[in-house]
Protein backbone atom coordinates (compact mmCIF):
# COMPACT_ATOMS: atom_id res chain seq x y z
CA UNK A 1 0.00 0.00 0.00
CA UNK A 2 1.80 3.10 -1.05
CA UNK A 3 0.32 6.43 0.86
CA UNK A 4 0.94 10.03 -1.48
CA UNK A 5 1.50 12.65 0.84
CA UNK A 6 1.60 16.58 -0.37
CA UNK A 7 5.00 17.69 -0.34
CA UNK A 8 5.56 19.70 2.55
CA UNK A 9 6.08 23.38 0.76
CA UNK A 10 2.86 23.12 -0.25
CA UNK A 11 0.92 20.80 1.26
CA UNK A 12 -0.63 24.27 3.13
CA UNK A 13 -1.28 26.04 -0.43
CA UNK A 14 -3.04 23.19 -1.77
CA UNK A 15 -5.59 23.07 1.45
CA UNK A 16 -6.24 26.80 1.03
CA UNK A 17 -8.65 28.73 -1.27
CA UNK A 18 -6.82 29.72 -4.27
CA UNK A 19 -8.39 33.49 -3.90
CA UNK A 20 -6.58 33.33 -0.17
CA UNK A 21 -3.26 32.04 -1.54
CA UNK A 22 -3.55 35.03 -4.39
CA UNK A 23 -4.45 37.83 -1.87
CA UNK A 24 -1.60 36.43 0.41
CA UNK A 25 1.12 36.61 -3.29
CA UNK A 26 -0.48 39.70 -4.07
CA UNK A 27 0.14 41.24 -0.10
CA UNK A 28 4.15 40.21 -0.61
CA UNK A 29 4.48 42.02 -4.02
CA UNK A 30 2.62 44.87 -2.55
CA UNK A 31 4.86 44.71 0.11
CA UNK A 32 8.39 44.88 -1.97
CA UNK A 33 6.61 48.02 -4.26
CA UNK A 34 6.24 49.63 -1.05
CA UNK A 35 9.82 49.29 -0.10
CA UNK A 36 11.38 49.95 -3.41
CA UNK A 37 10.91 53.64 -2.58
CA UNK A 38 12.28 53.17 1.28
CA UNK A 39 15.55 53.57 2.60
CA UNK A 40 17.77 50.65 3.00
CA UNK A 41 17.29 50.87 7.33
CA UNK A 42 13.89 50.97 6.35
CA UNK A 43 14.07 47.36 4.78
CA UNK A 44 16.33 46.54 7.35
CA UNK A 45 13.34 47.27 9.80
CA UNK A 46 10.91 45.42 7.87
CA UNK A 47 13.40 42.06 7.84
CA UNK A 48 13.56 42.63 11.19
CA UNK A 49 9.92 42.24 12.04
CA UNK A 50 9.76 39.31 9.23
CA UNK A 51 12.10 37.81 11.66
CA UNK A 52 9.10 38.21 14.53
CA UNK A 53 6.27 37.01 12.25
CA UNK A 54 4.85 33.95 13.06
CA UNK A 55 3.98 31.36 10.22
CA UNK A 56 1.34 29.48 9.89
CA UNK A 57 3.35 25.93 11.43
CA UNK A 58 3.92 28.20 14.42
CA UNK A 59 0.19 28.51 15.22
CA UNK A 60 -0.99 25.11 14.58
CA UNK A 61 1.28 23.76 17.10
CA UNK A 62 0.68 26.85 19.64
CA UNK A 63 -2.82 26.16 19.40
CA UNK A 64 -2.69 22.51 19.58
CA UNK A 65 -0.35 22.67 22.62
CA UNK A 66 -2.58 25.11 24.07
CA UNK A 67 -5.58 22.64 24.13
CA UNK A 68 -3.35 19.50 25.16
CA UNK A 69 -1.93 21.28 27.61
CA UNK A 70 -5.64 22.69 28.52
CA UNK A 71 -7.11 19.11 28.56
CA UNK A 72 -4.22 18.12 30.75
CA UNK A 73 -5.19 20.18 33.71
CA UNK A 74 -8.92 20.93 33.15
CA UNK A 75 -8.47 16.34 33.78
CA UNK A 76 -6.32 16.60 36.62
CA UNK A 77 -8.52 19.43 38.15
CA UNK A 78 -11.77 18.37 37.40
CA UNK A 79 -10.33 14.53 37.92
CA UNK A 80 -13.24 14.14 34.62
CA UNK A 81 -11.38 11.95 32.15
CA UNK A 82 -13.87 13.16 30.23
CA UNK A 83 -11.35 16.51 29.54
CA UNK A 84 -8.74 13.65 28.09
CA UNK A 85 -10.46 13.58 24.72
CA UNK A 86 -9.48 17.30 24.48
CA UNK A 87 -5.82 15.54 24.14
CA UNK A 88 -6.70 13.22 21.61
CA UNK A 89 -8.62 15.57 19.63
CA UNK A 90 -5.68 17.94 19.62
CA UNK A 91 -3.11 15.42 18.70
CA UNK A 92 -5.13 13.75 15.51
CA UNK A 93 -5.95 18.01 14.40
CA UNK A 94 -2.15 18.66 14.91
CA UNK A 95 -1.15 14.57 12.67
CA UNK A 96 -3.66 16.00 10.10
CA UNK A 97 -2.37 19.33 9.83
CA UNK A 98 1.29 17.52 9.83
CA UNK A 99 0.82 15.22 7.55
CA UNK A 100 -1.99 17.08 5.14
CA UNK A 101 -1.53 20.66 5.77
CA UNK A 102 -4.90 20.28 6.29
CA UNK A 103 -6.73 21.59 9.89
CA UNK A 104 -10.69 22.77 10.63
CA UNK A 105 -9.42 26.20 11.28
CA UNK A 106 -7.00 26.25 7.96
CA UNK A 107 -9.10 28.87 6.18
CA UNK A 108 -9.86 30.90 9.42
CA UNK A 109 -6.32 31.54 9.78
CA UNK A 110 -4.75 32.13 6.07
CA UNK A 111 -7.88 34.57 5.65
CA UNK A 112 -6.24 36.61 8.83
CA UNK A 113 -3.60 36.99 6.50
CA UNK A 114 -0.84 33.71 8.43
CA UNK A 115 1.38 33.18 5.92
CA UNK A 116 3.65 30.16 5.48
CA UNK A 117 7.23 29.99 5.98
CA UNK A 118 7.98 29.77 2.38
CA UNK A 119 5.89 33.01 1.73
CA UNK A 120 7.81 34.95 4.40
CA UNK A 121 10.80 33.61 3.25
CA UNK A 122 10.28 34.99 -0.22
CA UNK A 123 9.86 38.72 1.24
CA UNK A 124 12.40 38.50 2.97
CA UNK A 125 14.94 37.36 -0.05
CA UNK A 126 13.24 39.78 -2.26
CA UNK A 127 14.01 42.48 0.10
CA UNK A 128 17.38 41.21 0.48
CA UNK A 129 17.41 41.98 -3.42
CA UNK A 130 16.03 45.19 -3.27
CA UNK A 131 18.54 46.27 -0.49
CA UNK A 132 21.44 45.48 -2.86
CA UNK A 133 20.21 46.34 -5.70
CA UNK A 134 17.27 47.32 -6.38
CA UNK A 135 17.49 47.98 -10.45
CA UNK A 136 17.17 44.10 -10.14
CA UNK A 137 13.63 44.35 -9.43
CA UNK A 138 10.81 45.56 -11.64
CA UNK A 139 7.42 44.82 -11.07
CA UNK A 140 7.22 41.90 -13.85
CA UNK A 141 10.19 40.11 -12.07
CA UNK A 142 8.69 40.48 -8.38
CA UNK A 143 5.86 38.95 -9.67
CA UNK A 144 7.93 35.84 -11.46
CA UNK A 145 9.88 35.50 -8.69
CA UNK A 146 7.33 35.53 -6.06
CA UNK A 147 4.81 33.30 -8.41
CA UNK A 148 7.96 31.13 -8.67
CA UNK A 149 8.92 30.45 -5.21
CA UNK A 150 5.93 30.54 -3.26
Amino acid sequence: MHFCLPATGIRIWLNTDPHVNNSILEGVINNIRYYMNRSKDEIIERQLELDEEWDIERVVETGAGALTVLGALMTWITENKGWAILMGISGALLLQHALHGRTPVLSCIRKNGIRTQTEIMAEKTLLEVLKEDPQLLTEERIREIVRSVI
